[in-house]
């Protein structure tokens, strides 16, 4: 497990010994990670696989930035799996599950600092993961092309899907505004459709597997949606 205060960079070194000690009493608010829902349920080697990918794309930040013993204890690994439930789930689905699980938090629940004002506007509340056929099939071209000697770095990228939930109530007045603007320029210029929507906000985005943890970083220094989002099937901007 992992984590930083509400109000501090989530990725910062800090001292161990605090951080142990704020581990073990449990604070939610120092926890990181995207929640992650599996919605595809074909190949559970290849999920496995997919996870490990991501575990491995954290270890090596970590290592990278010297934070294997201080930050990376308390990033927090949430995978939902309930193939009745999530298989075949659509992204707007798991948008709404997703929403009412971080509308949910206290605690009782979640535990000591989940009331704390700014734990529901750590990108762990507002961001989560959808592992659908596309994620996964990235992942298997990513292998295929290594099989046959292409060079890790030039493989296909295996991605996620980063869902963006609804906006807390703190920014309910500029969010509106700024969907009244995004609503005028989508009634304009409409989009190929995806999954039925021809808005170019999805409300998600594809994300590279080997930038997710610093995609987490610059979205808790609060790098704005509009910064990083490109419509799929185009990657992040990250």
């Amino acid at each position: 497990m992992d984590d930083t205060q509400g109000h501090n960079h989530p990725l910062a070194k800090e001292n161990l010994p605090i951080l142990k000690a704020l581990q073990a009493e449990g604070q939610v608010v120092f926890h990181w990670g995207f929640p992650i829902y599996r919605c595809d349920y074909s190949d559970d080697a290849l999920f496995d696989r997919f996870h490990a990918v991501l575990r491995r794309h954290a270890n090596e930040y970590a290592q990278r930035n010297r934070q294997d013993r201080t930050t990376a204890l308390y990033l927090t690994w949430t995978v939902n799996q309930d193939r009745e439930a999530l298989g075949g789930a659509t992204k707007e689905q798991i948008r709404t599950q997703f929403t009412e699980w971080r509308n949910g938090l206290s605690v009782e629940r979640d535990g000591l600092g989940a009331d704390h004002r700014l734990t529901r506007f750590l990108p762990r509340f507002e961001y989560c993961v959808h592992v659908g056929k596309g994620s996964l099939d990235s992942l298997r071209a990513h292998e295929e092309a290594v099989e046959k000697g292409t060079a890790e770095r030039r493989a296909p990228p295996v991605l996620i899907a980063l869902i963006r939930a609804p906006q807390n109530s703190a920014f309910k007045e500029v969010v509106e505004n700024d969907e009244k603007d995004d609503d005028e320029e989508n009634l304009a210029n409409e989009f190929e459709p995806i999954d039925g929507c021809t808005a170019q906000d999805l409300g998600w985005v594809y994300v590279k597997a080997a930038q997710w943890v610093t995609l987490y970083k610059e979205l808790h220094e609060d790098r704005g949606w509009e910064h990083i989002y490109r419509r799929p099937p185009q990657v992040a901007n990250v």
